[in-house]
């Protein structure tokens, strides 16, 4: 990656994280119910059965209701797990084992890792990604974490796609209104832009 990027990209982080940490809840909760509305309605969302979708952390669009949505729709749901600099999507069996999954050092819930999942590749592979990001623009860009955890995942889908002969899950990120931002959000090639962004005002698709 350009030095230059990088730097604009961590410049934009810390702007988007200072104004994310005094965010108050009533906000995140009213922006949370207009997006989660947004996705239930996608027909790329109804018409999916293996779902992938992250556990939120404050600063985030929250993903309960969608998770009781996927298991009251009879969908199968997976979460992130991580592994060094790699990610894998764990299965989730009920609404019971989501609340007690244990707080990773991140203070996010994940799938202890000396569990045994079915994981999403093992099962088939996933119709719908769910992402987070920190922060978003008008043009549909997503400015993660800085770990490029979401970026190498969708890397592995589309090549379990070419292998399998099958299409690769469609992606829908959710961002609150408080993660937009009105310039372009600086990228480079390895930079993964969503299918389609969902926000409290905005439906962007690519």
């Amino acid at each position: 990656m350009q030095t230059s990027v990088r730097s604009l990209k961590n410049a934009l982080r810390k702007q988007v994280r200072q104004r994310l940490s005094t965010l108050p809840a009533d906000t995140i909760a009213a922006d949370t119910e207009r997006v989660t509305e947004k996705l239930l309605q996608l027909p790329e969302y109804s018409r999916s059965q293996r779902v992938s979708i992250y556990v939120s952390m404050h600063g985030e669009v929250a993903t309960r209701r969608i998770i009781e949505d996927l298991f009251q729709s009879g969908k199968a749901c997976y979460v992130p797990r991580w592994h060094g600099d790699l990610m894998e999507m764990v299965r989730l069996r009920s609404m019971e084992d989501y609340i007690s999954l244990p707080l990773n050092r991140w203070g996010i819930p994940e799938p202890a890792h000396g569990e045994q999942r079915d994981e999403a590749f093992a099962d088939g592979g996933l119709d719908l990604i769910v992402m987070p990001g920190l922060a978003f623009d008008l043009q549909g860009n997503r400015l993660g974490h800085g770990k490029g955890y979401y970026d190498r995942y969708l890397e592995q889908c589309e090549k379990f796609a070419r292998d399998a002969g099958t299409a690769p899950p469609y992606t829908v990120a959710l961002g609150l209104s408080a993660q937009m931002v009105d310039e372009e959000i600086p990228h480079d090639h390895f930079d993964r832009r969503p299918a389609c962004l969902l926000t409290p005002d905005n439906v962007i698709r690519q």
